[in-house]
């Protein structure tokens, strides 16, 4: 079984964070950083409340849901639950990821996965590269192989695996499952939209940007990201390749050459 590349470009937590590479705090992390800024830029979480990856699946992902905010606080005692989307760098190969649930309610819902007929279960939406997906918390979701995406996501670790398509690795082992917690977590009604981007796209939770080639200047009151998505920019003497984020404080600006693409994300 191939490796599934994921790389978090943006991750501040206190156990696990990505580390400044220039500047006044090279070399320190960045949940540090958070902690001395976090009240000046009127924030109250304790960790920086977005996650940035590129994910590149080589096959397809299981099938997961993540909890909404109310269910959070049922099965985990947490005041968030994920919510999160994907800009499509890559077409999946069979041009199509999984998107929501066929079943008419719950009940059903619990039925055919009691009796492991998950394939009458699962629904799918056609993408191809250029397009953004975002998957509200309660959607049955995974990606396809072959995609490549810029991921945002709530910086919480809830997510229940629903369905693996019954791999096993070389022991005869299955990956565990959470179906007790996915049936809750599932909102059978609910599936993703496809958009393409026309201006800046803000969600509930945060808010992005696709930049191609122009000049960014951060009129966001808060710090926003810039993830280098194809091509590379100079940065305080530093290289920004693709999956390489960029910190701009509040009215900061980056130039982009004309053959750059790059997503700006914030709160």
């Amino acid at each position: 079984m191939n490796n599934i590349g994921q790389l978090y470009t943006v991750q501040c937590r206190k156990e696990k964070s990505n580390r400044i590479l220039n500047g006044p705090w090279a070399g320190k992390g960045l949940y540090d950083y958070y902690q001395s800024r976090k009240q000046a830029l009127g924030l109250a979480y304790d960790e920086y409340p977005l996650l940035i990856a590129l994910v590149d699946a080589k096959e397809d992902l299981s099938v997961q849901v993540h909890p909404d905010d109310q269910c959070a606080a049922r099965l985990e005692q947490s005041p968030f639950g994920k919510t999160e989307s994907w800009y499509f760098l890559e077409d999946p190969d069979c041009g199509k990821i999984v998107n929501g649930c066929l079943c008419r309610d719950k009940d059903e819902l619990k039925q055919l996965a009691g009796e492991g007929r998950f394939p009458e279960i699962i629904d799918h939406l056609p993408v191809r590269k250029g397009d953004y997906v975002f998957v509200d918390a309660g959607t049955l979701h995974a990606l396809g192989g072959g995609s490549l995406v810029y991921e945002i996501q709530e910086n919480v670790d809830f997510t229940y695996r629903f369905y693996d398509y019954g791999r096993r690795d070389s022991q005869g082992n299955g990956r565990p499952l959470h179906l007790d917690k996915a049936v809750e977590a599932v909102k059978p009604g609910l599936k993703s939209a496809v958009r393409r981007y026309s201006g800046e796209i803000a969600e509930m939770k945060y808010r992005t940007l696709l930049l191609e080639g122009t000049e960014f200047e951060n009129t966001w009151n808060t710090w926003a990201f810039v993830t280098v998505l194809d091509g590379r920019i100079q940065v305080g003497g530093i290289t920004a390749e693709r999956g390489t984020s960029v910190l701009l404080e509040p009215g900061e600006m980056l130039t982009l050459a004309p053959c750059v693409q790059a997503m700006a994300a914030a709160l």
